[in-house]
């Protein structure tokens, strides 16, 4: 980042100026390319209670605007400016995620995983979700096979090909649709495709599918842990 001397008319008394020594981002957001962003608008700054300042920007290559905002610090004498801190600027996204709840019995490491490839989904980081969604498989398919299946070879389960892990699941439904989100997350990770009539929407749709079958798995066995108990 370029550093500064940036004047912002004061929210208080237009005739005053306060100058800031501020960061200049030289990398776009959205193209990910070196630049010198012309600044566009600016916030006025409320030099009373030394709010924070923003700034809009446009991108000198994709000419797209973006903005960035700043911790007013200290007033230095060497600079004959404010001193400033540019804060973090990530974008909202709201995520949902409406996969069933019982996941979260047995892996809370899938709902992590399948979120933040979500989020890098919504960002158009879509060179790297699917990869995140294939990793999701395999958390999904290997904390089942512990909690629920053969928790007395965990240790042998955790370093298994997924491939193997699948096939121990006594399920036709969930070890089919186990394969075909895992061949296409395979797909992601590959330089040559396999299937090139599919892609990550349909990932997607078959770990929906997966993570039903293996819920209602859960539910059942706890249907059979109230049977037996009484």
């Amino acid at each position: 980042m370029n550093e500064q001397l940036v004047r912002f008319e004061n929210l208080k008394d237009s005739r005053s100026i306060s100058v800031i020594n501020i960061s200049i981002p030289n990398l776009c957001p959205f193209c990910h390319k070196n630049m010198n962003p012309s600044l566009v608008n600016k916030t006025k700054y409320d030099n009373i209670l030394k709010k924070n300042v923003a700034i809009l920007f446009q991108c000198s290559y994709c000419y797209k605007y973006f903005s960035a905002e700043y911790k007013v610090n200290s007033y230095t004498n060497t600079l004959q400016a404010h001193t400033s801190e540019k804060l973090p600027n990530i974008p909202s996204v709201k995520i949902e995620y409406n996969l069933p709840e019982e996941i979260d019995v047995f892996s809370t490491q899938f709902r992590e995983i399948y979120t933040q490839s979500l989020s890098a989904e919504e960002h158009g980081l879509t060179a790297i979700s699917g990869v995140g969604f294939r990793k999701s498989i395999e958390f999904l398919v290997k904390d089942f096979l512990i909690k629920f299946v053969n928790h007395e070879d965990s240790e042998k389960i955790k370093t298994m090909p997924l491939s193997q892990s699948i096939k121990k699941i006594d399920n036709d439904k969930i070890i089919s649709l186990a394969i075909a989100s895992t061949w296409l997350g395979n797909d992601e990770t590959h330089y040559q495709r396999k299937f090139e009539n599919k892609d990550v929407k349909d990932m997607k749709k078959f770990i929906k599918a997966l993570t039903f079958y293996v819920s209602s798995e859960v539910v059942a066995f706890e249907a059979d842990e109230m049977i037996n108990s009484n």
